[in-house]
C-alpha cells in the first residue's frame, strides 16, 4: 500500500501498515459508529507508540502485544487542541476522503514527527 521509496515518505509508515490491515475492519466500525451517533463526520485513528492524551484509546492501554497504540479521535477535537491549525482545518476538512471507505490515520512517531494519511479500508 505505501510506496517502498523511502525518500517519499518516513520509514515509520511501513510499520503500521500490518498493523492497519489487521485492525480494518475494528477501524470501520469504530469510524462508524462515531459517524452513525453524530459525533462528527471527521473520525481519526491516531498511531502513537507512546502516551498521548489527545482522543481515546480503542486498543486497550495495557496491551503490551502492539508496536503501535491507536486513539479515536475527531477532527473537531484536534483543531480544539489546535494540533490541527486553525487557519488549516478548512483545507483539512475540504481534502477529508470519504471516512466509510478510509480511515484518517494520524501516526506520530517522535523521531519522524507526524503524519496524517487516509488508509483505504480493504
Amino acid at each position: 500500500m505505501f510506496k517502498k521509496d523511502h525518500n517519499e515518505q518516513p520509514a515509520f509508515l511501513f510499520s503500521i501498515e500490518h498493523v492497519l490491515k489487521e485492525q480494518a475492519d475494528y477501524l470501520k466500525e469504530c469510524s462508524g459508529t462515531i459517524m452513525d451517533d453524530l459525533i462528527s463526520n471527521f473520525p481519526v485513528f491516531i498511531m502513537h507508540k507512546g502516551e498521548i492524551t489527545w482522543g481515546e484509546n480503542i486498543t486497550g492501554e495495557t496491551n503490551e502485544d502492539l508496536e503501535w497504540q491507536i486513539n479515536l479521535s475527531t477532527a473537531e477535537e484536534l483543531i480544539r487542541r489546535n494540533i490541527i491549525e486553525l487557519e488549516k482545518a478548512k483545507l483539512f476538512v475540504a481534502g477529508f476522503k470519504n471516512p466509510r471507505a478510509y480511515a484518517c490515520i494520524l501516526a506520530v512517531d517522535k523521531n519522524e514527527g507526524a503524519h496524517f494519511i487516509f488508509y483505504p479500508y480493504p
